[in-house]
């Protein structure tokens, strides 16, 4: 494939496939959308990826480059579905047909109400074709799943410009493991979900874990998870 290394076609290659039989991914849907516009912009064209990737059609192909219309905040909190603190490739693709303006809210509010594919699609046509405010919108999907447990979102930057660099040259995958044992060591939640990105941290979590979270980290629970990364990539 043109503009793509052995190592990053492999890659490829081993994370569709893995999508088609339902097996763990080693790379993530934006790291996916990356990889396809290295290759169109080398001159590669949807229907050779499509035979190279053994793909029914460049459907698929266009989906995750829609990816790449979301706004850079969210990228690191696509996934691939069915995980804590992700929202699923699916139902990104059809938050990236909104106002970029909008992408990072309605990000917000599917991971902490956690919406269905069905919910994310009835939200997006109230935002997007009723022009209804994103919170009124989701309090009124809401209402219709009163049983539904909302998760608790613990947002943060990363201010180590030393970090971030360290952190840009991993993957996905491996950040967000990162991140997860910088939480254990603060405090043992029972239901990690979570994403790490050069920039941003984004927790989330039920109450319960939430709270011990919020009491164990203290007032500077941003700057301790900063410094725990700072020490699990060997910058202390």
């Amino acid at each position: 494939m043109k503009g793509l290394s052995e190592a990053q076609q492999k890659s490829l290659i081993l994370t569709i496939n893995s999508s088609q039989r339902g097996a763990p991914r080693e790379l993530s849907p934006l790291e996916v959308a990356n990889l396809f516009k290295l290759a169109l912009d080398a001159g590669e064209t949807l229907g050779t990826l499509s035979e190279d990737l053994t793909l029914r059609s460049a459907t698929m192909i266009k989906r995750f480059t829609r990816l790449l219309d979301l706004d850079p905040k969210t990228h690191h909190l696509v996934g691939w579905g069915g995980e804590p603190g992700k929202v699923s490739f699916s139902a990104a693709t059809e938050v990236a047909r909104l106002p970029r303006r909008e992408h990072e809210a309605v990000f917000n509010i599917l991971l902490e109400r956690s919406f269905s594919l069905a919910d994310a699609k009835q939200l997006i046509q109230r935002v997007f074709k009723a022009k209804e405010p994103v919170d009124r919108a989701a309090d009124s999907i809401a209402a219709l799943h009163p049983s539904v447990s909302r998760r608790h979102l613990i947002l943060g930057l990363i201010s180590d410009q030393r970090l971030s660099a360290k952190l840009r040259y991993l993957t996905q995958s491996e950040r967000d493991a990162l991140l997860k044992t910088v939480v254990l060591q603060i405090y043992p939640v029972k239901e990690f979900g979570g994403s790490l990105s050069d920039a941003r941290l984004s927790i989330s979590l039920s109450e319960e874990d939430a709270r011990g979270l919020l009491r164990e980290g203290g007032r500077d629970l941003e700057g301790r998870l900063v410094d725990g990364l700072c020490e699990r990539i060997g910058l202390k």
